[in-house]
């Protein structure tokens, strides 16, 4: 009988050391995660790799003081992150293919991995440090918020689901929204650009490009649903192309410089 229980402790031990525990290095990270009774259904110390694969929600911890989401791609099946003004300066969330939504402002980050991410619909990332965005895989994009980083060079050619874009405050010399025919509010303003492409762009209904130093010209013909506009603080800007010179000339929310033809 002894040897029987001391046989049934071992085997408890043994099936104990084998249970999977996702490593998470950051304290705050982890206190957030073990707080949330739908991601610790155990209610223990630790979160356990089946809790991460079973939790098919969205993931909440803002102004954390959180700087390392190391474990996050335990949470395979996640749909959705908020992680607003924490200290994260990098986050890969390639793992996280069932991702719709990541909502990270006001952190750190200089890295952000989004590669694999096709299912991603809306990004919010603005004030942080980011360089450079390669959104080119995320096709399901709808809403891209990147303003008040650093970024010099945005492509959203394969992001053509767009509706909203902001990218003002940011290093940006050529934005092509060429056949963007589902975006209607743009902002721009307070970049660098020298080339700002609208052709296509038929349902825009608000633009904000106003503080970009270098570009000349500015065509505008077909955006018949343009009923807000700002270009104003362009120095460079000489001319605007519009199909129709008296009704933009009567629309009070069209500011321009006094310039500018």
């Amino acid at each position: 009988m002894k040897r029987i229980f001391l046989t049934l402790i071992s085997l408890f031990a043994c099936l104990h050391s084998f249970t999977q525990i996702v490593s998470i290095p950051d304290a705050n990270f982890k206190a957030a995660l073990l707080a949330n009774p739908l991601v610790n259904t155990n209610f223990d110390t630790e979160i356990q790799v089946s809790e991460a694969v079973a939790f098919n929600g969205i993931l909440s911890f803002s102004y954390n003081s959180i700087s390392d989401l190391t474990g996050i791609a335990a949470f395979v099946n996640l749909t959705g992150l908020i992680c607003i003004g924490n200290q994260i300066t990098s986050l890969d969330l390639s793992s996280n293919l069932a991702l719709t939504s990541l909502d990270c402002p006001g952190n750190q980050l200089t890295n952000l991995n989004i590669s694999a991410n096709t299912a991603l619909s809306k990004l919010y990332c603005s004030q942080n440090q980011l360089t450079s965005l390669d959104v080119s895989a995320n096709t399901a994009l709808t809403v891209l918020i990147c303003n008040m980083n650093q970024i010099s060079s945005l492509d959203v050619s394969s992001n053509t689901a767009l509706t909203q874009l902001n990218c003002m405050v940011n290093q940006i010399t050529s934005l092509n929204l060429n056949n963007h025919a589902a975006l209607k509010f743009l902002y721009c303003n307070n970049n660098q650009l020298n080339t700002l492409n609208l052709n296509g762009a038929t349902a825009l209904e608000y633009l904000q490009c106003s503080n970009n130093d270098d570009y000349t010209f500015l065509n505008l013909s077909g955006l018949a649903n343009l009923s807000t506009m700002n270009c104003i603080n362009s120095p460079s800007l000489q001319c605007i192309q519009v199909s129709n010179v008296a009704a933009a000339n009567a629309n009070s929310n069209w500011t321009k410089d006094a310039t500018v033809a």
